[in-house]
Parts: structure tokens; C-alpha cells; sequence
């Protein structure tokens, strides 16, 4: 599936990511990724993700089509073979926030997902060290 047609048809997209070379290295297979973002597009989009967690308390956010769906779909490209968990953690109030996404990490860590990604991206630093402290010596994405 791909969300904009033609746009990572592009040469350069591929060429300036080497997604051709790492697909001769790996397609992602057996590998977990979780994405905390919002807006996944679950509801129609139930081919894409293996599973989905809602930790915000807005009901509709994971059924949304948005920021969190084009990262799924820009990651399944790249790694198209990988299990993708949709890890719903918006929220307008930092403080909620966060606890949403200390919650989705601990429930990654607990269901043996082997990569985490953040796109709140101010809040990279953080989760590093949400990561570091809840499970010292894992390895995830940010």
C-alpha cells in the first residue's frame, strides 16, 4: 500500500536512503516496530499494523488517518516485511503526554517489541531516557 502514488518512486528518495541496498540486508522480517504517534488510520488500515494500543484517552485518535498512518506507511517501505504496532500517545497536555508515552514504552518492552519510534520529536531526549532506565541496554529507534 502506498499512501501518496508515485512519491517514493522518486530515484532520489530511494537513492539518498539506500533503501535498495538495505532491502538486500534486510526487509524488517521478525522484527517488531512500535510507533508512538497519533492519527494511524487503524480502522481502515488493518492490513498495515499487527496491532494497535490507544494510551490517549481520545477514543477516535487511532481510527484517524494522519501523521501516525504516513510514518507506518513511509516505515513499511522501507521495511516492508517488519510487524508494525500502532502506539497511540497524543495529547495537547505535555504532562499527559509523556505519561502516555512512558505507558506505551513499558507495554513495548513487555511485549518484546524490538524497535520503538517517537515522532513527538521534541520529546526524543526524553524517551532515550525513559528507554535507558526502564530496560538499560535495549536497543530501540527514535
Amino acid at each position: 500500500m502506498t499512501v501518496f502514488a508515485n512519491a517514493n518512486s522518486r530515484d532520489t528518495y530511494f537513492s539518498v536512503h539506500n533503501v535498495k541496498t538495505a532491502h538486500k540486508i534486510s526487509t524488517g522480517k521478525g522484527v517488531k516496530v512500535g510507533i508512538m504517534d497519533w492519527s494511524f488510520g487503524c480502522g481502515s488500515n488493518k492490513n498495515l499494523y499487527v496491532g494497535a494500543e490507544n494510551f490517549a484517552g481520545y477514543k477516535t485518535a487511532p481510527d484517524e488517518e494522519g501523521h501516525g498512518f504516513w510514518m507506518a506507511n513511509t516505515l513499511k517501505e522501507i521495511a516492508p516485511d517488519c510487524e508494525m504496532y500502532a502506539l497511540c500517545t497524543t495529547d495537547k497536555n505535555e504532562d499527559v503526554l509523556t505519561d502516555n508515552m512512558v505507558t506505551a514504552i513499558r507495554w513495548a518492552v513487555q511485549n518484546f517489541l524490538n524497535m520503538t519510534y517517537c515522532c513527538h520529536i521534541k520529546y526524543t531526549i526524553l524517551v532515550a531516557s525513559i528507554i535507558s532506565y526502564i530496560c538499560p541496554g535495549r536497543t530501540h529507534a527514535l
